[in-house]
């Protein structure tokens, strides 16, 4: 995984723990598995169990990130677009398991989506991708 790229998984996975992180304080007043998750800030609402996901989710982003690993960042892609269909597929139900609404959804849904970029498209390495030195070796000097 190119550096760039590493950099964008290390975003993703920052956002999902702070999210998780923000989701699971807010809700730990109400039941770990509330049908209707605690709304937060009026941004997204998730239960308990909707917030250790996005936690665990996260941390494994930050384990693609320190691995520079695109099968794991794929991985967590694949995850997060799961319970983002569980929870589209729950909308309309009386038993919400993340206890996410729409806003919920398409949270889990950009962290998914982002994931699962990252992970399948091609690499295409630059000058941008190499370390400092290298890439000041590889400059041609002018004579």
């Amino acid at each position: 995984m190119t550096r760039d790229r590493s950099k964008a998984v290390a975003m993703l996975a920052t956002v999902a723990i702070a999210g998780g992180l923000a989701g699971t304080i807010n809700g730990l007043g109400a039941e770990f598995m509330a049908d209707r998750g605690q709304q937060l800030w009026r941004l997204y609402a998730m239960n308990t169990l909707g917030g250790v996901v996005t936690i665990v989710g996260g941390l494994v982003g930050a384990g693609a990130f320190a691995l520079r690993s695109k099968t794991l960042a794929g991985l967590v892609g694949l995850m997060f677009l799961g319970v983002a269909g569980l929870t589209l597929i729950a909308l309309g139900q009386t038993y919400n398991l993340f206890g996410g609404r729409a806003s919920t959804l398409s949270f889990w849904l950009m962290l998914g989506l982002g994931f699962t970029a990252l992970a399948a498209s091609p690499e295409v390495t630059g000058a941008t991708d190499r370390e400092p030195d290298e890439a000041r070796a590889s400059v041609p000097r002018a004579s």
